[in-house]
């Protein structure tokens, strides 16, 4: 009974995870090279005060702008899907091999996002600690 819930639930949850997935990795490829080189750029030198400035406020705009949005878009699927990937595989449904297309899908979709959403806040770090460096 709770296998066939378990499916069920998987098999609803999969058509919005796929939406997710399509929308976050778009939304992250159009940003990635703004936030890349943000996060990875150095500063100009403490000789140009003025420069220096006016780098460190892109680096604040991008990183309200663009990484802080991003952060929470990827927060929303791993909030919403991890808990049912987490009982999927605590109920012995997620196998490497003779498995259900559904809940394995579900379960590897979702390790993706958590993955994406882990190299989402790193970089989002990165940019923050570029923008807020005296």
């Amino acid at each position: 009974m709770i296998l066939a819930t378990l499916q069920a639930q998987a098999l609803d949850a999969f058509q919005a995870l796929t939406l997710f997935v399509a929308f976050v990795t778009v939304l992250f490829g159009v940003r990635y090279s703004s936030i890349a080189s943000a996060g990875y750029a150095d500063l100009p030198g403490r000789e140009k005060p003025e420069a220096r400035k006016i780098e460190q406020a892109k680096r604040h705009s991008i990183f309200w702008a663009q990484c802080v949005p991003l952060v929470c878009l990827t927060a929303m699927p791993i909030y919403v899907f991890l808990p049912l990937a987490f009982r999927i595989v605590s109920h012995g449904l997620f196998r490497w091999w003779g498995f259900d297309v559904v809940t394995q899908s579900f379960v590897l979709l979702t390790a993706y996002l958590l993955l994406f959403f882990s190299w989402t806040v790193v970089l989002g770090v990165r940019v923050a600690a570029r923008a807020y460096e005296h």
